[in-house]
């Protein structure tokens, strides 16, 4: 009984059946038929989850914040950790397909389950059910949590754990030696204060000479430099020709060839099941097939998010009538790629490319 049921199962998943369990997944429910169906209400949720963690925000800030709006999560619970947003952000099903047997049974007696590590085939259904994510926005999920994984710094490109707390982590860097700034709590012979200091200063000072900066240093640098671009119309008209520059690269034609081919060798794959050598060879061409596919889809991606990042700051300055008075963290993920710390300047780099400096 328990072979006929596995049996049943593969060819199932062969010919690209899939019953999917919703009662712990965010987002979905299932009509009478058992077909995904996009819980609006849940969908916010991974939306938000995917926009603020491309926006830089750590995976534990995400939580924080979820559960302090009082949000609930899959299995009903309101506090968040930053694995529920790890998983999320991981699931292929939220670009709307399906890899099949991630695990499977070991005893039919125990129901014990352990992960696939490649012992059965597995098998990847696209286009499944539909997406409450994009396809471009998923790989490009994917991309950043890799970039994030590989941080290095400096001249001897020390490898770094991403910071996510605070909006300038792991912005500001040092003019001097190439490593990041690191925020502290100074406590200096009864004066307190919190100041940025480079992480190479911080654990050998006679290696790198680079001064320590207050925070309110930094934060004043760059509302200078908001201020400076607010009715700014030459700069507005440059945001807005390279908006039209990144409107016109596009890849969506290779990408369709791509799934074309691709659709065609899944069908191939059914076919040959039972042909070991036959269902290797092909799955290989699939997997080759998926990385390009793959590396297009973030590239358009790429640039679909710096169009919208462009546009996003037009808006913002074409809007802001008067000028900051304060330091604001939300503004800082929209506006700033970098903060580079010189002897006597701060050079505040935008997200648009351009670069200004500030003596401080």
């Amino acid at each position: 009984m328990s072979k006929n049921i596995k049996l049943g199962l593969q060819y199932r998943y062969q010919q690209g059946q899939v019953k999917l369990n919703t009662t712990h997944f965010l987002g979905y429910d299932t009509d009478e038929d058992g077909n995904l169906v996009i819980n609006e209400k849940q969908a916010k949720v991974v939306k938000r989850i995917f926009r603020e963690y491309l926006e830089g925000k750590g995976t534990g800030i995400i939580a924080r914040g979820l559960t302090e709006d009082k949000i609930a999560t899959a299995t009903g619970l309101l506090k968040w950790s930053g694995d529920d947003i790890n998983r999320i952000i991981s699931n292929e099903k939220y670009m709307g397909d399906a890899l099949l047997q991630k695990t499977y049974t070991v005893d039919c007696l125990t129901k014990q389950r352990v992960s696939n590590d490649g012992t059965i085939p597995q098998h990847y259904i696209e286009d499944n059910h539909e997406p409450i994510v994009s396809k471009e926005i998923f790989h490009l999920a994917q991309q950043e949590k890799a970039r994030r994984s590989n941080l290095y710094s400096g001249k001897r490109k020390k490898k770094r754990i991403y910071q996510g707390k605070y909006a300038l982590s792991g912005k500001v860097v040092c003019d001097f030696c190439g490593e990041i700034y690191r925020r502290i709590k100074w406590n200096s012979r009864g004066s307190r204060a919190t100041v940025w200091r480079c992480v190479t200063r911080v654990h050998d000072h006679t290696q790198c000479q680079s001064r320590t900066v207050k925070e309110n240093l930094l934060h004043d640098a760059i509302v200078e430099v908001v201020n400076s671009l607010i009715d700014d119309q030459d700069y507005l008209k440059k945001l807005e020709a390279s908006i039209h520059e990144v409107m016109n690269q596009k890849y969506d034609e290779t990408v369709e060839q791509v799934d074309e081919n691709l659709h065609q060798l899944q069908k191939e794959l059914y076919q040959t099941a039972n042909n070991k050598d036959d269902y290797e060879n092909i799955a290989e061409e699939i997997y080759d097939l998926r990385e390009k596919k793959q590396e297009l889809l973030i590239a358009n991606a790429t640039n679909e998010e710096k169009r919208k990042r462009l546009s996003d700051i037009k808006a913002f300055l074409k809007a802001q009538h008067i000028e900051l008075k304060k330091y604001d963290e939300s503004l800082v993920n929209r506006l700033v790629e970098e903060v580079r710390v010189k002897d006597e300047s701060v050079e505040v780099k935008l997200k648009t490319g351009q670069v200004i400096a500030v003596d401080k």
